[in-house]
């Protein structure tokens, strides 16, 4: 209780604290012999890295869980969770220390996060332009050139698009991921799709030529048939957001003002990107 009115009271995004509170309920179901318990703060802090060692196996093996857990991504996903949720607690002196931190470093952000090459790019391109979505290619490339989210792409509105800029406000009911706002400079190559005149939404929803709205599975599916159709293996919707990251980077870019662009909360999300920024500077050096 004292850890949700703490959420609450520091703005937690919604879906922060639902993925938290799934995850967390259940560690709660579990102990090495798999009984039902409610895990108090004394049991929280006896907890060792083999006990999450059992979970996770009671994760992959769909003991505990669903069927999005049964992989490493999924896994991946999880574990980030929990251990964000002792970190915040940690931070709010309600637990002396995180024990969770050890056993999630076992999971590395390499199986998560997927970086597209150009030539993948390329492919996927090809074909969303075979999709019967007819806005899904230009969607794939307002991801890749500004690294927005799923959830900001689709309610992104001309409204927001002024001066070369995307102004991601929260204001009213909208909110970001980390209800923070910040300004997004538009490039070159999607600036026919982001500056038409058109009132509304950018991305209206259009299927076979008639007005479908878009939504998150719509998306999702839409995007799925366009990596199968490429034939490059199995690449998310979110891995467009790490291609962002890596190519801004490689072009020069910094962690500071990547963090501010993206709309990344603390440095310590950024450094699975790092190695792109130190094989740029290597690559100047050398040069």
């Amino acid at each position: 209780e004292k850890y949700l009115e703490a959420g609450l009271s520091n703005n937690m995004s919604e879906s922060t604290m639902y993925s938290r509170k799934l995850y967390l309920g259940y560690l709660c179901q579990f102990t090495p012999k798999n009984e039902l318990v409610r895990l108090g703060l004394k049991n929280i802090k006896k907890l060792t890295i083999s006990n999450f060692d059992d979970f996770k196996s009671a994760m992959l093996t769909g003991a505990i869980g669903t069927k999005k857990n049964k992989s490493k991504n999924g896994l991946g996903i999880a574990m980030r969770s929990i251990n964000g949720a002792f970190n915040f607690a940690e931070e709010r002196d309600l637990l002396d220390k995180n024990p969770c931190e050890l056993a999630t470093k076992e999971i590395k952000e390499d199986d998560v996060a997927r970086f597209i090459s150009e030539e993948e790019i390329d492919k996927i391109l090809i074909g969303a332009r075979h999709s019967p979505n007819g806005e899904l290619a230009g969607i794939i490339k307002v991801a890749l050139y500004t690294g927005l989210r799923k959830g900001e792409l689709l309610s992104l509105s001309r409204e927001k698009i002024k001066d070369g800029h995307i102004f991601m406000l929260c204001q009213g009911t909208y909110k970001t991921k980390t209800r923070r706002s910040r300004l997004i400079p538009i490039h070159s190559e999607i600036a026919e799709i982001l500056c038409k005149e058109e009132p509304g939404l950018v991305f209206k929803g259009i299927y076979r030529g008639k007005l479908v709205p878009w939504t998150r599975n719509l998306l999702t599916r839409a995007f799925r048939r366009a990596v199968k159709r490429a034939k490059i293996g199995r690449v998310r919707f979110h891995d467009l957001r790490h291609t962002f990251a890596s190519m801004y980077l490689q072009s020069g870019g910094t962690l500071a003002d990547l963090m501010v662009i993206g709309g990344w909360t603390t440095m310590a999300t950024l450094k699975k990107y790092t190695h792109f920024q130190r094989s740029y500077l290597t690559d100047k050096i050398n040069n």
